[in-house]
């Protein structure tokens, strides 16, 4: 989402959100992933062991889940996120005037990354750019990574990839 308000207007036509990541402030009732606590060393040895200069670009799920979830469940993503307000997704809705058509998709029950925050924006696109830049869908009673291992021929989705789709191959 972030690169949809970054590019210039019209370079990036269309964002697919999976239950985005919209602020690192969560307000969350439960724990994520219903995970047990994971104590406050787990983190403090995985920073410890980080190589200056050595920069790891991808691992596979669940590697480092439980970096994560310490990060998480003891409320420190804005020491990691940063606050510089280039990388304030709420900032930047106030300052464009221009977004890209979004697609968010998002479990009722996710843990990890609770819905509200994504009605909250969607209901922010909406009153600035009208009902047709966004659509949410919400899967009742699912939890994170629900869409993991979801059919493209799911009936909602194959539905809502169309406009997706075509946005995409549309030609300037």
């Amino acid at each position: 989402m972030w690169s949809g308000f970054t590019q210039s207007p019209g370079f990036i036509k269309a964002v697919i959100a999976t239950y985005p990541g919209i602020s690192p402030i969560i307000e969350r009732d439960k724990p994520p992933l219903g995970a047990p606590i994971i104590p406050p060393e787990v983190l403090e040895g995985h920073l410890k062991s980080m190589e200056k200069g050595k920069i790891v670009t991808a691992a596979d799920p669940p590697a480092r889940i439980d970096v994560w979830l310490s990060i998480a469940q003891q409320s420190r993503l804005m020491e990691f996120w940063g606050t510089d307000e280039r990388f304030d997704n709420w900032k930047l809705l106030e300052k464009t005037s221009e977004v890209p058509y979004t697609l968010i998709l998002h479990g009722s029950e996710d843990t990890a990354v609770p819905v509200a925050k994504s009605i909250k924006w969607v209901d922010k696109i909406k009153q600035k750019f009208g009902e047709a830049k966004i659509d949410l869908y919400i899967e009742p009673g699912v939890e994170h990574g629900f869409d993991v291992e979801l059919p493209l021929n799911t009936p909602w989705l194959e539905e809502r990839l169309k406009k997706v789709t075509a946005l995409w191959l549309e030609k300037e």
